[in-house]
């Protein structure tokens, strides 16, 4: 079941960055992921972002922490904590 309106509705919009792509995605809260991200080489450890996967090119499309809706954000930190490194 989808929430159309209410106090706890989150909605944003953004644009797939990939070449080629540009699609315009409207996010809802349960789309957004957390999932750790850069170069593990050299020593180098993965920070946590926070993103969706383009349907359209199947590229992340990275959210910025400030946009989150409170509860999205710390579901990602309790998953940052619980992953194994």
């Amino acid at each position: 079941m989808r929430v159309i309106s209410g106090p706890d509705k989150w909605t944003k919009q953004v644009t797939c960055k990939a070449r080629g792509c540009g699609s315009v995605l409207e996010l809802e809260a349960a789309d957004v992921k957390p999932g750790a991200f850069g170069a593990n080489y050299g020593g180098d450890s993965p920070e946590l972002k926070f993103y969706v996967e383009c349907p359209s090119c199947a590229h992340p499309v990275f959210i910025d922490t400030s946009d989150l809706p409170r509860a999205v954000y710390d579901a990602g930190i309790a998953w940052w904590r619980g992953r194994k490194p």
